[in-house]
């Protein structure tokens, strides 16, 4: 359970840190130049995406078993209350 929490605890710090890069970006950008900038380094950009939507499916995925283990416990602890 504590591997669960702490694996779950990475990815939302390291989606934070992705999204708030890419939030930072597009600020220190003008629109123009960002678009310039995703257009040039538009691989780079699609490897990025892929990665964040990577992620964004394992925190999913994390969630569904932290939940799924968190609904065996409260069934074990009521069975055997």
């Amino acid at each position: 359970m504590y591997y669960l929490c702490t694996v779950n605890l990475y990815h939302s710090i390291l989606l934070s840190c992705t999204l708030l890069f890419f939030l930072g970006l597009l600020k220190l950008c003008d629109p123009y130049e960002a678009f310039a900038c995703l257009r040039f380094f538009s691989v780079g950009v699609l490897m990025l995406s892929v990665i964040v939507a990577m992620i964004i499916i394992l925190v999913i995925i994390g969630s569904v078993h932290r939940f799924s283990l968190l609904h065996d416990i409260i069934i074990w602890y009521v069975l055997n209350d």
